[in-house]
């Protein structure tokens, strides 16, 4: 079996850790790239965005929960971050989002809420926002934390705690539909 964990701050990747694990070169890197430090608000070129991609070429910001999609064989993860000052002129940073990460092909995508590679104003960067929608029109204030479930129609569902609006979101994994 393995374990699935995000690690985020300083650097911000998907890990994969065989149960037996009894060494960290056994550690793969399935997510991320774990050459970018990133050192704080305006000090490095290396601030965390979120990129969609294979492998190693996709980048995460500041990932924090992850629950596995049985069904499909798919991981999702929360990210919730902004960050008000880019050293990158031009381009907002951060992402308020879902995003899945497929152990078949080992491709990370957006898959609800926005991550921030096109600008934003900013109180929506202060806030977030709140819209329902199917996958990028959806809006998250503060996607923490997300598990996965079935809903009591039997379909599988996220369920994802949007802090910063005071309440839990369902996503439809089949679909990456918010309701209204």
């Amino acid at each position: 079996g393995m374990i699935y964990v995000t690690v985020s701050f300083a650097v911000n990747v998907l890990l994969q850790i065989p149960l037996h694990a009894s060494h960290h070169s056994e550690i793969t890197v399935l997510a991320g790239d774990s050459s970018l430090f990133y050192e704080g608000i305006g000090e490095s070129l290396t601030t965390p965005y979120a990129l969609d991609g294979y492998g190693t070429a996709a980048l995460l910001a500041f990932p924090s929960s992850l629950t596995y999609d049985v069904a499909n064989d798919e991981l999702y993860f929360t990210e919730a971050y902004t960050e008000f000052s880019s050293p990158t002129v031009g381009l907002s940073v951060g992402s308020l989002a879902v995003r899945r990460y497929s152990l078949t092909t080992g491709y990370v995508h957006t898959y609800a809420g926005e991550d921030f590679s096109e600008p934003k104003d900013d109180e929506y960067l202060a806030s977030g926002g709140y819209q329902d929608g199917m996958g990028v029109s959806a809006q998250f204030a503060y996607p923490l934390s997300v598990t996965y479930a079935y809903s009591l129609l039997g379909s599988p569902v996220l369920f994802v705690a949007d802090v910063f609006n005071d309440v839990i979101r369902t996503v439809y994994t089949a679909l990456g539909d918010i309701p209204s």
